[in-house]
């Protein structure tokens, strides 16, 4: 059923898109500065996203509650979330006669579609004889905020972390706080109906992952939880965010990811415990933090000044690289059976939390990409279909880089090696028994490589190879060696 809402004078659609949040908001504080609190919250179901073949349950689920947790904000405040379905250009111009309103703000995107869609929006409002403002809020640096001196798109990333954090510390307005929850009071409209913010499962999603708690109250919450936790937190990053059985990363990529934290707050909090700590490790810890979230800003301007990396590799080189066609490889590596237990615990982490973790993440695309020869495209594609956190320009720039096909890529001869990975980064095999139970049993000195026990170990441990736990799927040293004359093959292609 519908409900509805007052509608007065000078009223402004605020369009929510990756911002359900009302706390550090930059399209909804201006909105309120412009109409005095008449403004309209509304949010349009797309079905070019919802059926889009990279669209995960496990991010549906997690903007859905989202969304419901703002409704209950709003209602709180005098308002209502509005909420319509179909093709965002159509039902905004249905909600500017319905409401009378003067114009719709809304925070900008720069993903391929949503650079599509949001000009056909402006262009139909203004056709409509209605105002249209964007603005930045997703990002601390827009995509040409931080060009090189030759006034063109960076490319490498070290230089670009450098000048990003200069930036951030020179202009305290990128970091500034938008709005303030707190102060938002309503005018009371009427007169639009919406829908009920609907389930994933209502909208044909079948969920199978835990995802993490949902909404702007949980991010605010984590991110302080980050902050203040002791040992492993914010003042210790960089020691901890590699240990693969400690909870020493933050978490937050879901919420920047979906908006229910402005990138913004966090880079806030961090710089000013940074200011107010004399300890030089601590602030070596916020640095390192802080530069892993300049690789949001990074990689989407580079999907911006070079969008056919969302279609094919960086560097020329890769169009001539020899992959493999290999199903039955590849979906051994998606279900997490390759034998190897650290490839096979984070792909088993990333298909029941919708979140794998960094290390992780890097040992098992380097072992579809360098171990397997599959093309890097159909890890990118499966990862963004189960992470809660997967964006497209991240998720492409981490791929690609791990490939050594990017912008800015690793050497092609770096190979993690899964076992030496495993034994340095989970010394103890925390992680592995914790997603791959049937190796529990397993000695710590094996569990690394359990093919390597000897039969009265592995008698004495329960698990039998091949039958409890399977064999690997390649040797380390011959697909080391496969890889190395992969990339010498496509390197004398390319420049034959």
């Amino acid at each position: 059923m519908g409900w509805q809402v007052a509608v007065e004078a000078m009223t402004l659609i605020w369009w929510l898109r990756r911002d359900p949040r009302l706390d550090d908001n930059t399209a909804l504080q201006a909105a309120f500065d412009q109409s005095g609190g008449a403004v309209l919250p509304v949010f349009i179901l797309d079905d070019a996203i919802l059926r889009a073949p990279n669209t995960a349950p496990a991010r549906v689920h997690f903007l859905m509650e989202s969304l419901r947790e703002l409704d209950e904000q709003l209602r709180q405040r005098g308002s209502r979330l509005v909420v319509r379905r179909g093709t965002p250009a159509t039902e905004l111009v249905k909600l500017l006669d319905e409401s009378g309103a003067e114009g719709i703000y809304f925070n900008r995107d720069y993903e391929p579609y949503a650079l599509e869609r949001d000009a056909a929006v402006r262009m139909a409002v203004e056709a409509h004889g209605r105002r249209v403002a964007s603005f930045a809020d997703h990002l601390l640096a827009e995509p040409d905020l931080l060009l090189t001196s030759e006034d063109k798109p960076p490319t490498v990333y070290t230089p670009y972390r450098r000048r990003w954090l200069a930036r951030l510390e020179a202009d305290p307005s990128l970091t500034a706080k938008r709005s303030d929850a707190a102060r938002l009071h309503f005018v009371p409209l009427a007169g639009v109906e919406g829908l009920a913010v609907p389930t994933a499962a209502e909208l044909g999603f079948v969920v199978t992952q835990t995802v993490m708690p949902p909404g702007a109250l949980a991010g605010n919450e984590l991110l302080k939880t980050f902050v203040r936790r002791a040992g492993n937190g914010l003042r210790a990053y960089h020691h901890e965010r590699n240990l693969l059985a400690v909870d020493g990363t933050s978490r937050l990529s879901i919420h920047f990811r979906l908006g229910t934290l402005a990138a913004r707050s966090a880079v806030r909090v961090a710089l000013a415990l940074r200011e107010h700590t004399d300890d030089p490790d601590e602030r070596k810890a916020i640095e390192t933090w802080l530069g892993e979230l300049a690789w949001r800003d990074f990689y989407t301007g580079i999907m911006v000044h070079f969008p056919s990396v969302l279609e094919r590799p960086f560097r020329d080189l890769f169009l001539h690289f020899p992959y493999r066609e290999a199903p039955a490889d590849l979906q051994a590596w998606q279900e997490g059976r390759t034998g190897y237990p650290l490839v096979d615990a984070g792909m088993r982490q990333l298909r029941t939390e919708a979140f794998m973790h960094n290390r992780a993440r890097l040992v098992t695309a380097s072992f579809l990409c360098k171990h397997l020869l599959i093309d890097y495209r159909a890890g990118e594609q499966f990862f963004m279909q189960q992470l809660g956190c997967g964006e497209l320009a991240v998720n492409n720039g981490n791929w690609q880089w791990v490939a050594g096909s990017s912008n800015d890529p690793q050497p092609y001869f770096h190979i993690f090696n899964p076992v030496t990975q495993s034994a340095t980064y989970d010394p103890d095999g925390e992680y592995i028994r914790r997603y791959v139970p049937e190796l529990a049993t397993v000695p710590t000195e094996y569990i690394h490589a359990p093919w390597t026990m000897l039969q009265p170990v592995a008698a004495s441990s329960g698990v039998q190879l091949g039958r409890d736990y399977p064999t690997p799927i390649i040797d380390h040293k011959a697909a080391r060696a496969r890889a190395l004359a992969a990339f010498e093959s496509a390197r004398t292609t390319s420049f034959s």
